[in-house]
């Protein structure tokens, strides 16, 4: 009887680490055989840039994208850096519909659409009010182009740059940063704020020169059953 509570123990614990979800994200210029090398290493999803806080389309992200298919990759997100320098004259929307437009000309297509939104950038201001009108912006027109929009952030970022509290995308999915180098339920690591209980995907390690010669960033998606 002992036996069997372990063996049942045992399937349990395979069968949780048999759902687990892993992709990767990756500026890197990736060529057929390398994603073809990735999917063999259990990566299941990919995440492209897709636009950079320059102000332009990524056009390497782009080509990923097409590469990605090519490899048999399934499941492709998009992530987007929007720029919010001086230089940049276009509106939130604006940024938004260049992305969508660049992806429509060349045939392409997006499972979800992640909105970066880190300090990180650089170019957010100290105006919260003014941060909050920008990304609601974003979210908003990126809803006319896909259904599944979520944000890229965490604690610190999004207190800085829109005030801990404000939850105007908490019904949005939310990727978290955390690189402790081990996919994890968080449940201890992760403190609530924007309104999220939660995040769907962790990112929990960068710059990980993989064992297909490509630099990535890696992640798992908490609830696969969720998303």
């Amino acid at each position: 009887m002992n036996n069997f509570w372990v063996i049942l123990v045992l399937l349990a614990f395979s069968t949780t680490v048999t759902c687990r979800k892993f992709g990767f994200d990756s500026m890197q210029n990736i060529t057929v055989s390398q994603f073809a090398c990735l999917a063999n290493e259990g990566y299941s999803f990919f995440i492209a840039r897709i636009y950079r806080s320059k102000g332009i389309v990524d056009d390497v992200g782009l080509e990923n994208i097409v590469r990605a298919s090519e490899a048999g990759f399934h499941e492709i997100h998009g992530y987007f850096f929007p720029c919010l320098k001086i230089e940049c004259r276009q509106s939130a929307a604006q940024q938004i519909d260049e992305a969508f437009t660049a992806l429509e000309e060349n045939g392409l297509e997006i499972d979800k659409l992640w909105l970066d939104i880190q300090v990180e950038n650089g170019s957010w201001g100290t105006d919260k009010k003014h941060n909050q009108a920008f990304i609601k912006e974003l979210i908003d027109e990126a809803e006319h182009g896909i259904d599944k929009v979520g944000i890229y952030t965490q604690n610190d970022s999004w207190k800085n740059i829109v005030g801990i509290d404000w939850n105007y995308a908490n019904n949005k999915y939310l990727w978290y940063p955390r690189f402790n180098k081990t996919p994890e339920e968080l449940t201890s690591a992760y403190t609530p704020f924007g309104g999220w209980k939660k995040p769907k995907l962790h990112q929990f390690d960068q710059n990980v020169k993989s064992k297909c010669d490509v630099k990535i960033n890696r992640s798992w998606d908490i609830d696969p059953q969720e998303f």
